[in-house]
């Protein structure tokens, strides 16, 4: 890289952030400050609802900075300390980690996935290298200015009908992975970066 990256940590929260991914950003704005690597800057959303609504808004304020970069943290996502530094080291347009969701199966029993989504369409698993994406969640995900300014808003949104007018529904993350591959964006997943989920229970 040529210059030093400028990152914008975007936070779409509900008032809240967990104590746990607060001390990640302290010490990845410590190690900003220390080495010089990157700059940091935070922009949270409080009470933007959907959350399609609070990405947008992040991504409004982002361009309207000299950031180089996004990178989107959800409140209740736990990245490694390392998840920074090592997700900008791959310089791909769109980089993301791996962050467990859980989903009942057919029996109503909890079953754990990882929320990225290889070109087979099947659930990437952990430590099966860096890998491209058919479909990613946002919950850790580093994303460069060029991408943005290649594509219109809005960025994210919920799909509820497919272009038959079928009732479905796509997340808002997995709408823009999937509008980036339209404009040839390829998004990449460092499978060996694995955050935790806090939900009612971590998993």
């Amino acid at each position: 890289m040529n210059k030093t990256p400028k990152i914008c940590i975007g936070l779409p929260t509900m008032s809240s952030v967990h104590p746990l991914l607060l001390m990640v950003i302290v010490s990845w704005m410590a190690e900003a400050f220390n080495n010089g690597e990157y700059n940091l800057s935070i922009y949270p959303t409080v009470n933007v609802q959907p959350v399609d609504n609070a990405r947008n808004d992040i991504v409004k304020h982002f361009l309207e900075s000299d950031c180089t970069h996004l990178i989107f943290v959800d409140a209740d996502t736990i990245p490694p300390l390392n998840a920074l530094k090592r997700l900008l080291a791959h310089d791909k347009p769109i980089i993301s980690a791996l962050t467990p969701i859980i989903e009942m199966d057919g029996e109503g029993n909890p079953w754990r996935k990882w929320n990225c989504v290889d070109e087979n369409d099947e659930h990437m698993k952990p430590n099966t290298g860096t890998r491209m994406c058919k479909g990613a969640g946002s919950s850790c995900i580093l994303i460069k200015r060029e991408v943005f300014e290649a594509l219109e808003a809005p960025y994210y949104r919920f799909q509820y009908k497919d272009d038959k007018g079928k009732s479905i529904v796509v997340g808002e993350d997995i709408w823009f992975i999937v509008n980036c591959l339209s404009k040839g964006i390829k998004t990449y997943a460092d499978t060996t970066i694995l955050c935790q989920h806090y939900k009612n229970f971590m998993f």
